[in-house]
């Protein structure tokens, strides 16, 4: 019987069969298509029958049926043959059972559906361009050039002389003349660099359609005799993806092969592991494994992972989002039931009604009962929004951190966690509730775990996508602008405004104008992706101040003085964490709005001289000097950060104070905080 090794290369040999019937009907095709269309009526070579374009869709239906459908039909009758050989290999290591010819007939069925989309598409398309050339006059020699060009890579047999030419020179020219023909193939052969067309295309249809059609056969056997392990096997070839020389020749269990294929590779599709395999054009297999096969006892090994760069020590571990933002809302949700009735509890502050008093707007919403609605649905969850797994996990040991913060400052844990986009501010925090700037996060988190050389290579990566990009967006402008001008040309063929605003001219113009907007908004985001990845790959400059420096030398903010990118992220934190401290120690039971604390009027009387900011204070960064509160969120973070030797004196004494009390303090500096004012 034959072996897995046996079966693998008379699938690929069929494959290669496959391509080169299905290749021959294509060429067929064109030259049918080519021959029916010359005979379209004309007028000194340009078209004018549009009556005849619109019955020509008949005929042109039934070139497509009699080659390519034909011979698709032609391809599915070996079918049959493929599962009885499957079944035949598979028997070689068990005792399977063959699949139903129901089953058959049904994969066959689903197959020729996704071939016959194919020509549907053809069909469209040509018969299109038809129509339009008839409505426009084109020229009929110029019709069938672009027909053979550009529908859907209908194969173009004159050119393939000029193609092979243009590859060569693009393997062995000069930079400048390799560009050039690149860019050539790319814009007036529909090619790749290395000259496929409809023939990588039909390679695509012909090899997927067979090898999922065997796949289906064998995991449907595995399934039906219980197969709870599989061995993915085939040839390593020179153009085998690094995912498939990765896993070629493991034996994993279901469960591990639904973890594994959930990632991400150039050319994977969309369709389950077990269908998709390696993902388009793959020629690798599964078959199911038991306990007697010599292969059973071979040990399941993990995706051999490229080692994790890790420029800074101690990084939390990334796991899936999903399962971080679970162990976060976990956190938050408990964070959330601290309440109390009692202002000095390390706790927020709830009224004998229940009611969470709310100070801020939440999520752009008004103050008052309806931002008091808003705050209690964003209590106890996290709205991770584009956050990064790196940026959560990272944000899952900052959030433990700050809850620790909270023992130690008599204050409650953050209890929610909102992302906002564009260019606000890199955080906020009100209600207890933590607001990110998603960017800044997603920037610095990336920039902790990524390698120099990694990065580079996705800005080069990146900086290619974005010339694609471009010279996608100036094509389409291109042709916008030369409809342009044909729709112009033809105002006066029409006798009305709305003859013309109808005509396929004006309408033409419309379609292209929506597609370079596409295509500019395309490019655009890329730039933006770009200029993320070059702001990450940008150098910090770290500040060296001390508070015997000049003032002009100090940082914008606290992070300034930090190296690493983690720290970077702990000091917003921490900073947002220290506006929790104010915002709610000593928080009045009635406070709907937003006068201040006894709290925050204690840091006013050291903040300011009169109503004038005291110049004799320690203000560590240029925020700092904002207002009161600014001064000591950002002291806040340097205090816990080590950096007590840069905060205003009083400010360390106030901290140690607080840090030491056996709850919320009370006294301070003459301040009576649970009063709200002076000690009488």
């Amino acid at each position: 019987m034959a072996t897995e090794r046996e079966h693998d290369d008379y699938l690929n040999l069929l494959a290669d069969s496959h391509l080169e019937r299905l290749l021959e009907s294509l060429s067929t095709l064109e030259n049918r298509l080519a021959d029916y269309l010359l005979g379209a009526p004309d007028r000194d070579g340009k078209l004018f029958d549009v009556e005849w374009a619109v019955s020509a869709r008949s005929e042109l239906r039934q070139i497509i049926e009699s080659e390519y459908s034909q011979t698709v039909q032609s391809l599915l009758d070996d079918y049959p043959e493929v599962s009885v050989r499957a079944l035949e290999m598979l028997n070689n290591y068990g005792d399977f059972a063959q699949t139903s010819p129901a089953v058959i007939q049904q994969l066959q069925r689903l197959t020729f559906q996704g071939f016959e989309d194919i020509a549907s598409t053809f069909l469209d398309d040509i018969a299109n361009e038809v129509y339009q050339n008839a409505l426009t006059g084109r020229s009929k020699a110029e019709m069938i050039k672009s027909i053979r060009q550009s529908i859907n890579g209908v194969y173009m047999q004159s050119d393939q002389a000029e193609i092979n030419r243009l590859v060569d020179i693009a393997k062995n020219g000069t930079a400048a003349q390799s560009k050039a023909a690149i860019e050539k193939l790319h814009s007036v052969y529909a090619a790749d660099r290395t000259g496929n067309n409809m023939r990588r295309y039909a390679s695509q249809i012909a090899q997927d359609s067979l090898m999922q059609f065997d796949a289906a056969i064998n995991v449907n056997a595995g399934i039906q005799a219980g197969a709870e392990k599989w061995k993915y096997y085939g040839d390593v070839i020179r153009d085998s993806r690094p995912f498939c020389r990765e896993h070629a020749g493991n034996v994993y269990t279901t469960e591990e092969i639904e973890e594994i294929w959930q990632g991400s590779w150039a050319g994977k599709s969309s369709s389950d592991a077990f269908t998709a395999r390696g993902g388009y054009n793959c020629r690798h297999h599964w078959r199911p494994i038991f306990e007697d096969d010599a292969d059973a006892n071979t040990p399941a090994p993990r995706p051999r992972q490229e080692p994790e760069p890790k420029p800074e020590a101690g990084l939390p571990k990334v796991e899936s989002k999903a399962k971080t933002a679970k162990a976060i809302n976990s956190q938050l949700d408990a964070a959330g039931k601290t309440t109390s009735t009692d202002r000095s509890a390390a706790a927020y502050v709830v009224g004998a009604d229940g009611v969470l008093p709310s100070r801020f707007r939440v999520n752009g919403r008004k103050r008052g009962e309806l931002t008091q609605k808003a705050m209690e649905r964003s209590i106890g969850k996290i709205s991770a929004g584009s956050l990064t797994p790196e940026s959560v996990a990272i944000l899952n040991q900052l959030l433990k951190e700050t809850a620790e913060l909270g023992k130690k400052f008599k204050a409650p844990p953050i209890r929610g966690v909102n992302t906002v986009s564009g260019r606000r501010a890199a955080g906020n925090m009100g209600d207890g509730l933590l607001g990110l700037n998603q960017k800044y996060f997603n920037k610095y988190s990336k920039r902790a775990y990524i390698t120099q050389e990694k990065l580079e290579a996705e800005i080069l990566a990146a900086n290619a996508k974005l010339d694609e990009l471009r010279k996608e967006y100036a094509d389409k402008l291109a042709s916008f602008e030369a409809a342009r001008e044909a729709r112009d040309a033809a105002r006066s063929k029409y006798a009305t405004t709305r003859e013309y605003i109808n005509s396929p001219e004006y309408l033409l113009v419309k379609e292209l104008a929506d597609e370079v907007d596409k295509a500019r908004k395309k490019a655009n985001r890329q730039i933006d992706l770009l200029s993320d990845l070059s702001a990450v790959a940008n150098p910090r400059k770290i500040s060296k101040w001390t508070v015997a420096d000049d003032l002009a030398e100090r940082p914008h903010t606290a992070a300034g003085f930090f190296e690493s990118d983690v720290d970077v992220l702990r000091n917003l934190t921490y900073h947002e964490y220290a506006h929790l401290v104010h915002q709610e120690t000593w928080r009045n039971l009635t406070d709907m709005g937003e006068s201040a604390t006894s709290f925050e009027k204690f840091l006013d009387t050291l903040f300011y001289k009169g109503r004038r900011r005291d110049t004799d204070r320690v203000f560590p960064t240029v925020y700092s000097e904002t207002d009161p509160q600014e001064w000591f969120a950002e002291s806040f973070a340097l205090y816990n950060m080590g950096r007590e030797d840069l905060i205003d004196p009083i400010l360390k004494e106030f901290l140690d104070a607080i840090a030491e009390s056996d709850g919320a303090i009370k006294f301070f500096n003459n301040w009576d905080f649970e009063k709200g004012g002076p000690i009488s």
